[in-house]
């Protein structure tokens, strides 16, 4: 595999503590992924230790973490090349950000770059994901960029799809 110029990077917006599986998931897609939470981080220097002790010894993508407001992070953050949101909700316990809602998904498309994807599932990509799943629907607009269902479905065993940004 030839490797790429710039370091890809993944952004985890609302991640809670879920680190390792991610990592191996997104393993060969990204170099370095961010997880990105107002509440959680690893608990102190020796899980975080661990943490990356096991993606190096794994050859995941290095972890690294924004402790605070997502939409902050996003605004701090240089363009990514692939973002990354399941198991947020606007419920108890979920951050209420609706990411991929109509107000804040043309903000999430300008962070990530062209030609990269925007993985999640259906209780984050909520009507526009349904409609992608039954063909109703094969682009979506949103600001300046659109997304369309990627060819390759890497996650789906996980309740994830991958759609390309363009």
């Amino acid at each position: 595999m030839i490797k790429p110029q710039h370091r890809r990077v993944g952004f985890y917006p609302a991640s809670a503590r879920d680190y390792l599986e991610p990592l191996q998931m997104l393993k060969g897609w990204v170099d370095k992924m961010v997880f990105c939470d107002i509440k959680c981080s690893p608990r102190n220097s020796r899980e975080l230790a661990e943490l990356r002790k096991t993606a190096m010894d794994n050859d995941l993508p290095e972890p690294s973490f924004f402790l605070g407001d997502a939409l902050f992070a996003m605004e701090s953050l240089r363009p990514v090349d692939l973002f990354f949101l399941r198991r947020d909700s606007d419920g108890e316990g979920g951050s209420e950000l609706n990411l991929l809602g109509p107000d804040k998904l043309p903000m999430v498309l300008n962070l990530i770059n062209l030609g990269g994807l925007l993985v999640t599932d259906a209780k984050n990509g909520r009507d526009w994901f349904a409609d992608f799943m039954v063909g109703k629907i094969s682009c979506l607009q949103a600001g300046s960029k659109e997304i369309r269902l990627a060819e390759v479905q890497p996650w789906r065993e996980h309740g994830l799809q991958a759609f390309n940004v363009l």
